[in-house]
């Protein structure tokens, strides 16, 4: 999937939150570099906080390792 795919930058959000979701699910972490080339996104442009928006909009603490 990629960004040309996503019709909107509310859409874009959604799939990648719910990809994100999905993982944790399955014990799985993705970080901001898998995610951006999985979609061929920029994750600054749809989540100011970059990753670690990401996982407080999924209510997840994220800890930078």
């Amino acid at each position: 999937m990629s960004i040309i795919e996503f019709q909107n930058r509310n859409k874009g959000r959604k799939i990648v939150l719910n990809y994100v979701r999905d993982s944790i699910k399955n014990n799985k972490y993705p970080g901001r570099v898998e995610i951006e080339k999985l979609f061929h996104i920029d994750i600054r442009t749809y989540f100011k906080g970059s990753i670690g928006e990401i996982y407080r909009l999924l209510y997840i603490d994220y800890k930078q390792v």
